[in-house]
């Protein structure tokens, strides 16, 4: 490990066959999880995952106390838009269509898929939605649109720290 000090945060999850698969994470925020809304997509492990509002049931104070609690359900898409609202944070895990998995949220540093062309590719810009399904882009401040943002980029996706060309790093605070 040398100078490097690590910080890489492991998760385990196991699939309905008790199968174990590990997944790292370099700083864990809140951790949600959600259901994917996807009609036959399975949300994959890394990509930018957005409220969807549809599915989406949460109950409210001024109920009345009765003997069934309402279930509470927070339903997740993909980012599919440049004009996406709605940031959950990043996914952990992959989630297939119908199933409940794991999103890590604001306070998260992680990687997430970016395959777009990138408006700006630089440390401080603003993670976005991008028209590639559960790709961000990165904008400049100027260019940010409220309720648009994921996060702000802290490793660029040219920087050899990220390890490839497909992902950004990014602290995950959508606002």
């Amino acid at each position: 490990m040398g100078q490097f000090v690590n910080l890489e945060r492991p998760w385990s999850f196991f699939d309905a066959s008790g199968n174990k698969y590990w997944s790292g994470i370099m700083l864990t925020g809140r951790v949600i999880e959600v259901y994917n809304a996807e009609a036959s997509t399975t949300i994959a492990a890394g990509e930018a995952v957005i409220v969807d509002e549809a599915t989406s049931v949460w109950s409210r104070w001024d109920l009345a106390a009765t003997a069934d609690a309402p279930k509470q359900v927070v339903g997740a898409k993909r980012v599919a838009a440049a004009a996406s609202v709605g940031f959950i944070g990043v996914a952990g895990e992959n989630i297939p269509s119908g199933k409940i998995g794991r999103v890590f949220g604001r306070g998260t540093w992680a990687a997430v898929k970016c395959i777009t062309g990138l408006t700006s590719n630089a440390v401080g810009a603003h993670a976005t939605g991008s028209a590639t399904a559960g790709s961000i882009d990165t904008v400049t401040a100027a260019a940010l649109v409220p309720g648009r943002r994921l996060g702000t980029v802290l490793i660029s996706r040219t920087a050899t720290g990220i390890g490839g060309t497909t992902y950004v790093g990014v602290d995950i605070n959508p606002a």
